[in-house]
C-alpha cells in the first residue's frame, strides 16, 4: 500500500513516539531492510497500528509497504482489545518480576 494513502487519525497525529521505540525501529528498519512491528489499517486506509513504523518508512523515503488489514469494526476492535490485554500482561509480568528482585535484595 502507498504510505500517501494511509489515513492518520488525529489520535496519532496528537502524539510523539518515545525516542527509544523510534530508534529501536529505525536501528531494525537500517540493519534488515525491514519493520520490526506490523503496519494495521482498517478498511477506510485509517492507521489502527504502527505508528511508529509509519513514521520510520516516512523519514526513510519509503513510498509503498505491506500492510495488515482489518476487514470490519469488530475485527479492528478486537486487534486493539487482545494488544491492550497482552500489554496488561506484560505489566503485570514485570511487576511480578520487580517485586521478586526486590524480595530477594532485602534478604
Amino acid at each position: 500500500m502507498k504510505l500517501s494513502k494511509i489515513k492518520i487519525t488525529p489520535e496519532f497525529a496528537a502524539t510523539t513516539p518515545k525516542y527509544k521505540k523510534m530508534w529501536l525501529c529505525n536501528y531494525c528498519y537500517e540493519r534488515t531492510g525491514k519493520l520490526d512491528r506490523e503496519i494495521v489499517v482498517n478498511e477506510d486506509g485509517e492507521l489502527i497500528d504502527g505508528y511508529v513504523g509509519y513514521l520510520i518508512l516516512k523519514e526513510n523515503g519509503i513510498k509503498r509497504t505491506r500492510v495488515t488489514r482489518t476487514h470490519n469494526t469488530l475485527e479492528t476492535f478486537l486487534y486493539v482489545y487482545r494488544k491492550s490485554k497482552r500489554r496488561e500482561i506484560l505489566t503485570l509480568l514485570n511487576k511480578t518480576k520487580n517485586q521478586k528482585m526486590e524480595e530477594i535484595k532485602r534478604v
